[in-house]
């Protein structure tokens, strides 16, 4: 008979979750009949709905999530990609197709222009230059 010590096995899967959770790229969204993993990169943007958030997916889908916007973004700013571009609006970074003076942001894959507040427009740009070639 094999002696197995439990307590060495749990932490060993313990520091294999820590590690999991320091390379996830997975949010967990909240929404009245369930909660949904999905990946940050399925993410187009976030907008601030009072005390809820509406997530704009990649594919087309919108959830609505049962915790507010700035919940949301402080997970998200995390992983980075995912800047507040306004009060009520979070962009992926990625999905920026242009940066309009007077429309705001426009996101490849959606056609809406977002709002950016006066304050941010120049961190924007810097932010744009310094991911661009």
């Amino acid at each position: 008979m094999k002696i197995v010590d439990l307590g060495n096995s749990m932490q060993k899967g313990q520091e294999n979750f820590k590690y999991y959770r320091s390379v996830s790229r997975k949010l967990l969204l909240s929404t009245h009949e369930s909660n949904i993993l999905i990946d940050v990169d399925e993410i187009g943007y976030l907008c601030a709905e009072g005390s809820y958030c509406r997530i704009f997916l990649l594919d087309g889908r919108h959830i609505i999530c049962s915790k507010p916007m700035s919940w949301y973004f402080n997970k998200l700013e995390q992983v980075g990609h995912f800047v507040r571009v306004h009060h009520g609006y979070v962009v992926n970074i990625d999905q920026v197709s242009e940066l309009h003076h007077e429309k705001g942001i426009l996101l490849k894959q959606f056609s809406v222009s977002l709002p950016v507040s006066r304050r941010k427009k120049g961190i924007i740009k810097k932010l744009l230059e310094s991911i661009s070639l």
